[in-house]
């Protein structure tokens, strides 16, 4: 079916083309994918791709070949691959199989099993999320008439109000036990949106610049379903039962196209 001479690909079999919304990407796939993304190349060699993704020729050599079957990359000659529409396509829609390579901040599964884009939002795995209850950051409070804040790193339960005499601004946080996300996931209104909300994943320190554009999209996907899953976590602890019947019934309704 294929066989290598002198670190370069010689395959010669009919690519089997996929939908770019069906199957996964490994890791190594992803990030042959994503260079082709980022430089804006159409085309490159396999010595400069390994090269750029930081992985021994021989790994990518066995990428490649995944990708030309799926019909995402193309054999021009000799050594020199193109990227195809679908894999542009795939590079952001597909989810992405053992992360391990691309960041320090991705781990493998999730603590329910799961893999795929999930895997790329990482839960630790000792159980599943839980409720850890509610506190208060960055609390600005009076005792005696004299104004005290809470330092940066350091949480108020509601007995622990007890000792102000009145309270100006707090942030009411949840925490979820047994789920990570790292960045900081945001929802807000911008007056200048109208009437809509933004959501962003706001990545830590230095992620884009080690790990690019293309899959810092990718990325961002599992992160925001990890939010979701600590959000889903906190409305069932703090709604009554009618509320997230009606809910659940939106959801259901909003998702339905999409699953079908």
């Amino acid at each position: 079916m294929g066989r290598v001479e002198r670190g370069l690909i010689s395959f010669h079999p009919s690519p089997v083309y996929e939908s770019a919304s069906s199957g996964f990407l490994g890791d190594l796939e992803f990030m042959v994918l994503a260079y082709y993304v980022n430089s804006g190349l159409d085309s490159d060699y396999l010595s400069a791709i390994a090269k750029s993704v930081g992985a021994d020729v021989r790994n990518v050599h066995h990428s490649i070949k995944k990708l030309v079957r799926r019909g995402f990359v193309e054999r021009v000659r000799r050594g020199l691959y193109r990227i195809t529409e679908a894999g542009k396509q795939a590079v952001h829609k597909l989810p992405v199989r053992r992360l391990s390579k691309l960041s320090r901040w991705t781990s493998v599964r999730n603590c329910d099993g799961t893999g795929g884009a999930a895997a790329v939002a990482k839960a630790l795995p000792s159980g599943r999320p839980c409720y850890g209850g509610t506190f208060y950051d960055n609390v600005r409070y009076y005792v005696s008439g004299k104004p005290c804040r809470t330092r940066r790193d350091q949480l108020m339960r509601l007995e622990d109000l007890s000792v102000a005499d009145s309270v100006s601004y707090c942030e009411v946080m949840h925490r979820v036990e047994n789920l990570v996300v790292d960045g900081i996931v945001v929802v807000y209104t911008n007056p200048e949106d109208g009437y809509s909300a933004r959501v962003e994943w706001r990545p830590p320190r230095g992620f884009v610049r080690r790990n690019g554009v293309a899959s810092t999209v990718a990325i961002s996907k599992g992160y925001l379903e990890n939010a979701f899953r600590a959000i889903a976590v906190v409305l069932r602890e703090e709604l009554p039962g009618w509320r997230l019947a009606r809910l659940f019934d939106w959801l259901s309704r909003l998702w339905a196209p999409a699953m079908q």
